[in-house]
C-alpha cells in the first residue's frame, strides 16, 4: 500500500511527506517546496520511484487532498501496477479552480510580478506561500478537464459534506469521467476535509481492509496477476 499524505502540499515551511509501505521497508521522502520546484510533476515522480518492489508487485494508493491527485496520475502511468485507488478529501486541479480563480486581481498581479502570494491558512499560523511554478505546473496536469480519464482500477472516494476547503463534488465529478466500472463515491455527512475523526478513520481504515480484499480475490479468480 502506498500512502500520499499531502493534505498541506504548498506549506513552504513544512513540505509534506510522501511514505510507501511494503511488507518489509518503510520509506520516507520530502516534497520539494514550492518556490523551487514544480510540486504536482515533482511529487509524481517521486512517487513513481518510492516503491522497491518488482514492478509485478501491484500497489494500492491512498492520496489524501492533493495526494489524490498525485494517486490518479501515478494510476495513468502505472496501470499495469497500481490495483487500486482511494481518494480521501480529493483535490484534483486545485491550483486552477480553487487556488487561481480565487485570488483577487491584486493578488495575482502581485504573484506574477514577486513571484509569490501569501494566503491565509485555517491549520496554520504561517501563511500558504504560492508560487506562478505551482499554478504552471498545475495546468500541465489537469485531469478535470478530460471527458474521460482511463483510469480501470477499483477506486473510492471518500469526502465530507462539511468539507471548506475541497467541495464534495470535486469527487462525483472524477467518479463521472473515471472509465473503470468500479469506482464508488462515499459521503460523509459532518466530515470536514481531513476526515480525521475516529469514526472517519475507522470508515478508511474498513474502505483500505476492503480494496485489499478485492485485490486478494481478483488475484485468486487470475483477473490480477500475483505478485
Amino acid at each position: 500500500m502506498l500512502l500520499l499524505d499531502l493534505i498541506s502540499p504548498i506549506n513552504k515551511q513544512q513540505p509534506p511527506a510522501t511514505t510507501a509501505t511494503t511488507a518489509t521497508t518503510t520509506t520516507t521522502t520530502s516534497a520539494p517546496t514550492p518556490t523551487t520546484a514544480p510540486i504536482v510533476a515533482a511529487t509524481t515522480t517521486t512517487t513513481l520511484t518510492v516503491p522497491e518492489a518488482p514492478a509485478r508487485r501491484k500497489l494500492l494508493l491512498v492520496g489524501c487532498s492533493m495526494g489524490a491527485w498525485i494517486a490518479l496520475l501515478v494510476a495513468l502511468q502505472r496501470p499495469e501496477q497500481v490495483c487500486g485507488v482511494i481518494g480521501v478529501g480529493s483535490a484534483p486541479d486545485f491550483t486552477e479552480d480553487l487556488l487561481w480563480a480565487k485570488l483577487t486581481e491584486a493578488e495575482k498581479a502581485t504573484l506574477m510580478s514577486t513571484g509569490s502570494v501569501q494566503v491565509p491558512s485555517r491549520y496554520q499560523e504561517e501563511p500558504y506561500v504560492f508560487t506562478p511554478k505551482l499554478i504552471e505546473d498545475g495546468r500541465r496536469h489537469l485531469l478535470l478537464t478530460s471527458e474521460s480519464l482511463p483510469v480501470r482500477c477499483p477506486v473510492r472516494l471518500l469526502h465530507g459534506l462539511e468539507d471548506e476547503d475541497v467541495p464534495w463534488e470535486k469527487s462525483t465529478t472524477l467518479a463521472k469521467i473515471i472509465q473503470g466500472e468500479d469506482v464508488r463515491v462515499i459521503l460523509v455527512k459532518a466530515g470536514d476535509h481531513r476526515l480525521s475523526r475516529p469514526a472517519d478513520v475507522d470508515l478508511l481504515l474498513q474502505t483500505v481492509a476492503e480494496m485489499l480484499q478485492l485485490t486478494a480475490d481478483q488475484q485468486h479468480d487470475g483477473i490480477l496477476p500475483s505478485s
